[in-house]
């Protein structure tokens, strides 16, 4: 039995590059969560199901539920799933973010 065609609609191109590289399946980029929306009318009419790919802050969450409604308004089932948190959120701060870019740095 086959599985219903299948797409991603992830928020970055990071996120999109990640979903590739684990499952092999195609996806749509917004680049930014406040084009999330727009993705609807790109997914061709063969796709039955779309898994949406969104950053955990206010914009990714507003966005994909907005691109979640243009989706459900053509009859496609959708997925949710968060992308990994935001540095800030996961509670590091930009001087963390500097010790980790170059391990090599005693300074």
């Amino acid at each position: 039995m086959n599985a219903p065609p299948t797409e991603n609609a992830p928020e970055g191109i990071e996120d999109n590059l990640s979903i590739f590289q684990s499952t092999g399946l195609g996806a749509w980029t917004a680049g930014l969560a406040v084009y999330m929306p727009a993705l609807a009318s790109t997914i061709p009419a063969w796709i039955d199901t779309v898994t949406i790919v969104a950053h955990r802050d206010r914009a990714g969450e507003e966005y994909s539920a907005k691109l979640n409604d243009a989706l459900k308004a053509k009859s496609l089932e959708t997925i949710d799933v968060p992308a990994a948190a935001p540095a800030a959120a996961a509670g590091h701060s930009g001087e963390d973010k500097k010790k980790f870019e170059d391990p090599f740095d005693r300074d």
